[in-house]
């Protein structure tokens, strides 16, 4: 998955370790510079991510 190339997260038995950058912010857009995908996580203290899509089948993660 393209996300997992731009924010790679190695191996660790602590979630807070092994992420390349502390924080990470995507956002893609259509033709028109309008979002369809937003992903962004942050790391301190604890693992903290959010995901936005405009349809159910753009979602980057599973999700419920």
């Amino acid at each position: 998955m393209i996300l997992d190339r731009l924010d790679p997260r190695y191996p660790s038995n602590d979630d807070r370790k092994g992420w390349r950058y502390e924080g990470f912010y995507w956002e893609a857009r259509d033709e028109l510079g309008v979002p369809f995908l937003i992903a962004s996580t942050v790391k301190r203290g604890q693992v903290e991510g959010q995901q936005w899509a405009r349809s159910e089948r753009l979602f980057p993660y599973m999700h419920g």
